[in-house]
């Protein structure tokens, strides 16, 4: 069985008691968390993380930075990071800003509810699930498609250097079955040249038996052809 996923969050809070909170539902959940007081705590910590972070959850009521621009920050900095707003007073305007920038993927408007608070947090971690095995599918896509790729171009390199052969063999067939067509001067050191071709074709060719087949075939039409046309000039001769 594969451990769990270690996921991440960051809680920035001044809230002790929304980050004990917070704290204690994942403790529960086996989900390690990290604190940050204010905006600037949380982009360090950020940037110095070395894994992404899984959730962010921001409290709007920062000491030096409304958490709403805090998350513009995360947006820029954690692409795939789910992130969460939570807030003491319900404020309108905010909640329009945040959805009509993409800005929040969740929204916790009492931050003592703690049903609330860990429905948000698991829906949080479920969507940022979805995200992370897209990315695994998709990495894993791309690897098969290279390996693909590079199976491909062995095919193509391997077809041309059969089909570099196969025209090599076909030249030597052709030539020597000129040579039974159109016949030659019947010299000895000539008819054995033309074995010795037939031979290192035989020798060089994929089936040779197959080849040695074909040839025969060949040469008996050949023949066959060539001894009725000699019958048909040898009757024309005649009847002159």
């Amino acid at each position: 069985m594969n451990p769990p996923y270690p996921y991440h969050i960051l809680v920035v809070s001044p809230d002790s008691l929304l980050v004990r909170t917070i704290e204690q539902i994942l403790s529960d959940k086996q989900i390690h968390s990290i604190q940050a007081a204010t905006a600037k705590d949380g982009i360090a910590t950020i940037k110095s993380h070395p894994t992404l972070f899984s959730l962010v959850i921001v409290q709007q009521e920062l000491s030096d930075m409304p958490g709403v621009k805090l998350l513009e920050q995360v947006k820029r900095l954690c692409v795939g990071t789910l992130r969460i707003l939570v807030t003491r007073r319900f404020e309108r305007d905010l909640l329009i800003y945040a959805v009509n920038h993409r800005l929040v993927h969740k929204y916790i408007g009492d931050p003592e509810d703690v049903e609330e608070i860990t429905a948000v947090i698991e829906s949080g971690i479920r969507r940022f699930n979805r995200f992370r095995e897209d990315e695994e599918l998709f990495a894993l896509a791309k690897k098969q498609n290279q390996k693909l790729y590079k199976l491909n171009c062995q095919h193509v390199k391997l077809t041309r250097s059969r089909n570099r052969e196969i025209g090599a063999l076909n030249s030597q067939i052709k030539s020597m079955r000129d040579q039974l067509t159109y016949g030659d001067d019947g010299h000895p050191d000539k008819l054995q040249a033309l074995v010795q071709d037939m031979t290192l074709a035989a020798q060089t060719a994929p089936d040779p038996q197959k080849w040695f087949d074909s040839l025969f075939s060949d040469v008996l039409s050949t023949l066959d052809n060539a001894f009725i046309s000699l019958q048909k000039t040898s009757g024309d001769g005649h009847g002159q």
